[in-house]
């Protein structure tokens, strides 16, 4: 596979098309080739533009085809394409185009910073048949200190800047030609792109597709379950939550019957396991159409990897017929290990993939070794590079084991290693995943460094009641029996708080965020805040209406679903994302009738600077225009 030859290629494949939903939720489509034609224009205006290769070329807009069409035209012209998280555009705005030394930055036409709209070095996304692409010559471009990076991407990250990778055109090149095969792909085949495109390994399925032959359902992640129903995709790479999901709706569904009913559900399940795949589908079809007719009745096989994914719903695919496998890889090395149809074992991430040897380091760390890793190394935000070693064994950071035959599981991250106050080092994972075993567990966390004994936070399916709690304080003693002495639960915390990304508690990539996790439920897990309070000065005092102070707290209190916050801690670190803050802002534009923004709380992001803001805005309307706080009430 070569990315020259890309465009040429869809070409060839007349039948294939990319399917997607227009603004009316109308499915619609688009041959390869006619595809690869809008690409061929738009290269050719960008050339007339004076686009040249290594110019570094910023993406912000969500999932569309016109983001594809950008993407492949940037990619055969040499330029280096940086997506950007939505979080971070609405931290940096324009402050991107000199952190990452970019030439233009590609705009949808809503949700994006003022300033950055109005930026002349902006090209609108869907303009790309019509208008001029410009801007103003920008000098000390800093070129990279390898060759072949297409792309810069950025990780999870669970505070702070996330981590900026520099992305290896060759090691995508070899994932595409190499793994994909694997998965033997068929000529109706329909691949799901819903995960934001601004995820590297997006982007990678998308180049495999064009390459193979394989026709795309696009969509974005909010519109996925349409986009499913009308779309009819086939295969499907996803994150745990998504398989746990459509799991856990099936499971709340049998708790809505009638006793009688959920017997007889019960016993069809049954029959159906024993009996041969062919003879029990049409009881599988009967039990399970909902379920078929919301993945849109065509898929057939299914790929998790990203986190750890819980047992029940492994079996469950089991179950449906629809084969999904475990993968392993990293935006670091590329793919590392797969379960695939010649060769599945549940709860591995299966065999090392072609060009990749893994072996395990000190205290069972994995290590990988490519001829090509899918990255060269870090840029970081002072320009500076560190790139990974070439041709020697990279760390994942892993925790990992074989078994007799080859498999590789997983243990755990080597940075969430728990070490307690007794200096015992303990693996939360292996624990988490004997936890969410228990039917009334949506999702365990295990914490406990540096104290004596550990604690689990149980988000529960649904409300508890004193039957679910004994339940639970059963399962957990059983649990206890099974391990070593420093590894045993001391005490477990039930709350109905469902962890997600727009309350911060699950990464994008919709890992556990373990640090916002506990920093969030210190008072009930520990007894005590993970925050120490700093007392206002006089001069904060005077800088702050004290309504104001005190309708922003309440807000922020309610929004992030927690009690008692700060006044001086930042807002991402009590678990804040750009949604929530949408909200907060929303809100309190409403309460107060002022204009202010998201970028003023990113601007100064605490309850006192927000509130500061208030206080300065509220002053200069005019009095007939200034609310009076407090008069109304009512849930945010």
């Amino acid at each position: 596979m070569n990315f020259l030859n890309l465009r040429p290629r869809l070409k060839t494949f007349a039948d294939r098309h990319i399917h997607y939903l227009d603004e009316s939720q109308v499915a619609r489509q688009i041959s390869f080739p006619d595809f690869a034609d809008k690409a061929e224009a738009l290269i050719e205006r960008l050339r007339a533009a004076g686009v040249q290769p290594g110019w570094r070329v910023g993406m912000v807009a969500p999932n569309c085809r016109d983001w594809l069409v950008w993407d492949l035209a940037l990619m055969e012209l040499g330029c280096t394409v940086v997506a950007f998280p939505d979080d971070m555009v609405q931290e940096q705005g324009v402050k991107l185009f000199e952190s990452y030394d970019l030439s233009l930055i590609v705009l949808a036409r809503d949700g994006v910073p003022s300033a950055l709209r109005a930026h002349p070095n902006t090209a609108w996304i869907d303009m790309l048949g019509t208008g001029r692409i410009e801007w103003r010559t920008r000098s000390g471009r800093v070129p990279f200190p390898v060759d072949d990076v297409c792309a810069l991407a950025f990780s999870s990250g669970v505070s702070g800047t996330p981590k900026c990778l520099m992305i290896n055109r060759r090691g995508i090149e070899w994932d595409v030609e190499h793994f994909v095969p694997s998965f033997r792909t068929l000529e109706d085949d329909r691949l799901l792109l819903f995960l934001p495109l601004t995820h590297q390994q997006q982007r990678l399925l998308a180049y495999a597709a064009y390459w193979h032959g394989t026709s795309i359902a696009l969509t974005p992640p909010e519109a996925l379950f349409p986009a499913l129903e009308k779309l009819k995709p086939t295969l499907c790479l996803a994150p745990p939550l998504l398989y746990e999901s459509i799991h856990e709706r099936f499971m709340a569904a049998l708790d809505d019957m009638a006793p009688g009913k959920r017997r007889l559900v019960g016993a069809l399940r049954t029959v159906a396991k024993a009996l041969p795949g062919f003879v029990g589908t049409p009881v599988r079809k009967l039990l399970f159409q909902r379920i078929y007719a919301t993945l849109g009745g065509r898929m057939r096989l299914m790929i998790t990897g990203m986190a750890p994914i819980k047992r029940a719903a492994l079996d469950f695919f089991e179950e449906l017929g629809i084969d999904l496998y475990e993968a392993y890889g990293l935006t670091e090395t590329g793919v590392i290990a797969a379960n695939t149809p010649a060769g599945k074992r549940l709860g591995a991430v299966g065999k090392p993939v072609e060009g990749s040897i893994i072996t395990l380091g000190e205290g069972g760390e994995v290590m990988v070794q490519r001829s090509q890793y899918a990255s060269f190394g870090y840029l970081h935000p002072d320009g500076s590079t560190e790139l990974f070693p070439v041709g020697a064994p990279m760390a994942t950071g892993d925790i990992g084991k074989f078994d007799q035959d080859g498999y590789l599981y997983l243990l755990g991250r080597k940075k969430e290693i728990i070490i307690t106050s007794q200096g015992h080092k303990i693996h939360p994972e292996r624990i988490e995943t004997l936890l969410n075993a228990h039917a009334e567990v949506g999702k365990a966390v295990v914490v406990g460094n540096q104290h004596k004994q550990l604690v689990a936070l149980i988000s529960l399916r649904r409300a508890a009641t004193p039957q679910v709690e004994q339940a639970l304080g059963a399962w957990l003693a059983a649990i206890n029996s099974r391990l070593r002495d420093a590894e045993q639960i001391g005490k477990f915390v039930l709350t109905d708080v469902q962890f997600s990304v727009a309350n911060g508690l699950l990464t994008r990539s919709l890992k556990l965020n373990r640090r916002a996790i506990e920093k969030r439920f210190s008072m009930e897990l520990f007894g005590m805040s993970s925050v120490d309070e700093q007392p206002l000065s006089e001069e904060e005092i005077r800088s702050v209406d004290p309504d104001l102070l005190q309708l922003v707290k309440a807000t922020w209190e309610a929004i992030l679903e927690r009690s008692n916050l700060p006044l001086k801690e930042n807002f991402f670190a009590l678990g804040g994302d750009s949604l929530c803050a949408m909200r907060i802002i929303a809100h309190l534009q409403e309460k107060t009738g002022t204009g202010i923004s998201v970028r003023e709380l990113f601007q100064d992001p605490t309850i006192l600077g927000v509130a500061r803001c208030l206080s300065n805005e509220r002053d200069a309307l005019p009095a007939e225009e200034t609310l009076l706080l407090g008069a109304e009430e009512g849930a945010i």
